[in-house]
């Protein structure tokens, strides 16, 4: 029973596939009389990890487990620090003159012919742009119950999820939201959260509308290198089939892009940018700030906004593969050439014009930000 648990958490936070490819192998090899896999006849855990190794997984799933039961604990004062201090290095890195300096297009790459030499100092004068509909933010299935059909008539959303930052922690962290964002409403899923009571946390996985939506194939959901969401969706239990995925990532990378970020290809592909500070904070408090509101609402709608201004960059169409999610594996879905089409009518319907193909506007005159956002509802 141990070997078969140590199995399970091994295989649920490494995805240790290659391991069972390899039993496999030697399995096969004993059978064909293969001397290089018939040698160990005893494979143990030994043979692909190390103790140390196995214990600390062991470890870090009995630390999560008790973290779920108890709540969380105190910080830690002198990790917090170095935490503060790697983001802010990082911040001051992304402001250098050298970082904004480097070219953002491939050499001889679709994008570089489109737009010639460009760095993100070529952009400064854009100022910082919110999501303009409106949000509401859901934390049980009665909150969910007003907008079930406003689910079902969306068409073509953009997704998100944000996790409690890991301060130099190995793996990944549960969701603690999901964010689904259309053209002009933007509903905040939140899967885990504090108790404003006893501060334990409060963990609220099943949505049915959700999980029906993201299960349908007629909606046509967009992330920015969403693979690891729609996994984290199917491992949290949230929803275990997600179908009709579009990641704009590869899109912007077969094109050229040298810094396919959500925040570089907002500028490039809609001229708006986006802050970023909200990423790293507290996703699992006991209520949310307007800024993170704001900010997790705009970063599922830009996502979505980015891969309607690609697709009309004929460059970037061979790049686009419609994908589904199901509890066993990734598989392709309905037709790309149909996906193109329907999003291009819906990128001319709402007034989306190439504006990549823009003049860039002048110092003397930024661009004007969007407007505020009009309601934050939060039931």
């Amino acid at each position: 029973m141990r070997c078969l648990r140590l199995f399970s958490v091994l295989y649920e936070h490494r995805g240790l596939n290659s391991i069972a490819r390899s039993f496999s192998s030697r399995r096969r090899g004993k059978r064909n009389n293969l001397r290089q896999y018939a040698e160990d006849d005893n494979v143990g855990m030994a043979s692909a990890l190390s103790a140390k190794a196995i214990q600390q997984v062991l470890d870090e799933e009995t630390h999560r487990i008790q973290q779920q039961r108890d709540g969380p604990k105190a910080i830690d004062t002198k990790r917090q620090k170095r935490w503060e201090n790697a983001m802010e290095k990082k911040k001051a890195r992304k402001q250098s003159q050298a970082y904004l300096q480097q070219p953002l297009f491939k050499i001889d790459s679709p994008a570089l012919q489109a737009f010639g030499q460009r760095t993100l100092l070529d952009y400064e004068s854009l100022t910082c742009s919110n999501f303009p509909g409106e949000i509401h933010i859901i934390e049980t299935i009665e909150d969910e119950a007003p907008y079930l059909g406003l689910l079902e008539k969306m068409k073509v959303v953009g997704i998100d999820c944000e996790s409690r930052p890991q301060m130099f922690g190995r793996y990944d962290p549960p969701i603690a939201m999901v964010q689904v964002t259309s053209q002009d409403c933007s509903l905040l899923y939140r899967i885990r959260r504090t108790s404003d009571i006893d501060g334990s946390t409060i963990v609220h996985s099943t949505f049915p509308g959700l999980e029906a939506f993201l299960a349908n194939p007629d909606i046509v959901k967009i992330g920015h290198g969403c693979k690891g969401d729609f996994k984290g969706i199917q491992k949290d239990g949230i929803a275990s089939t997600i179908r009709s995925t579009l990641d704009t990532l590869p899109l912007a990378s077969g094109v050229g892009c040298l810094r396919p970020n959500l925040a570089a290809l907002g500028l490039i592909w809609q001229r708006l940018r986006i802050s970023k500070e909200m990423q790293t904070s507290d996703w699992e408090c006991v209520a949310l700030s307007p800024e993170q509101v704001q900010y997790a609402a705009t970063d599922a709608w830009m996502a979505r906004q980015v891969m309607l201004s690609l697709l009309q960059f004929p460059a970037s169409h061979k790049f686009l593969h419609v994908l589904n999610y199901i509890p066993d594996r990734v598989c392709r879905g309905k037709s790309a050439k149909d996906t193109i089409a329907e999003l291009v009518e819906i990128a001319t319907t709402e007034g989306i014009a190439q504006e990549w193909n823009c003049p860039l506007p002048s110092p003397s005159q930024p661009s004007q930000p969007s407007q505020p956002i009009d309601t934050i509802d939060t039931l």
